[in-house]
């Protein structure tokens, strides 16, 4: 983690972010076509200078920011975060979209991409981490879903196909249908630019968290809070008597000097 921070803290500050130029990325246009066995018609090709790629089938990272805001666990596809071109013409598009389109609706030039698989292949390494740790460099990288290999326990189902129906009807019956939540179609790919996804960038910066987590977290602040206070009262009790002590021998001192024909000058 430290070595990740490092490398981290130099790209964005040192060396600056740069993109990878003419990336090449290739991802199927159904559920059924495989990476290792596909024919030119059933795969999209794009190009271009890769800034940023982001792949989950979770959405947020490290409770921070949402790096695939509509990443599902169970729906067997991997959600794609997307950014092509360089820092300052992403800032120009975030500008102008922000001004024309107003915030709910601007796009930044991020484009969301949901696929079972995505191939990127580049003229030069491309660095990847995993989870946080750091993988050899390739000029090639396959990211691959492999649908329901691990089992789960879950507070809730907000993460899971199940859940996105009780949400639909929550929100439903929420807003009076004055306003209308992104609800997509799960078992589908979903391509950059099919559909513009209101609320993106604020979505990309609201984490989510379980329900019910700061009903959990109120029991324990009440006890580091208790903790804090009897600490603080006995150090206060302490102080408190250490002084009236120090005062005590101070004007015992003084009673004796003056029994003593000692004048303090």
């Amino acid at each position: 983690p430290a070595a990740v921070a490092v490398a981290g803290f130099k790209q964005l500050f040192i060396t600056g972010l740069q993109p990878i130029k003419n990336v090449k990325i290739t991802h199927p246009k159904d559920l059924h076509t495989k990476h290792d066995n596909y024919t030119p018609e059933q795969v999209t090709h794009t190009r271009g200078d890769l800034l940023v790629l982001a792949a989950g089938q979770a959405r947020q990272m490290g409770r921070m920011i949402n790096v695939c805001p509509d990443a599902l666990l169970d729906d067997g596809l991997l959600d794609f975060t997307l950014l092509f071109g360089s820092p300052g013409q992403q800032v120009a598009d975030l500008a102008s979209d922000i001004l024309s389109l107003g915030l709910s609706q601007a796009q930044g030039g991020v484009q969301l991409l949901r696929v079972p698989w995505l191939e990127v292949e580049a003229d030069q390494d491309l660095k990847c981490n995993r989870d946080g740790e750091p993988s050899p460099p390739s000029k090639r990288l396959v990211f691959e879903v492999l649908p329901r290999r691990i089992n789960l326990h879950l507070p809730d189902t907000r993460l899971l196909l199940e859940g996105q129906a009780l949400a639909k009807e929550a929100a439903a019956a929420t807003t009076g249908g004055k306003h209308k939540r992104w609800h997509i179609s799960r078992r589908k790919v979903f391509n950059p630019g099919s559909k513009p996804r209101p609320r993106l960038l604020l979505d990309l910066w609201k984490a989510q968290q379980p329900p019910g987590r700061l009903s959990r977290m109120i029991p324990g602040l009440k006890r580091l809070i208790g903790r804090t206070l009897w600490y603080a009262s006995l150090l206060s009790a302490g102080f408190a008597l250490g002084f009236n002590a120090q005062q005590m021998i101070r004007a015992g001192g003084r009673a004796r000097m003056v029994d003593l024909g000692v004048v303090n000058p």
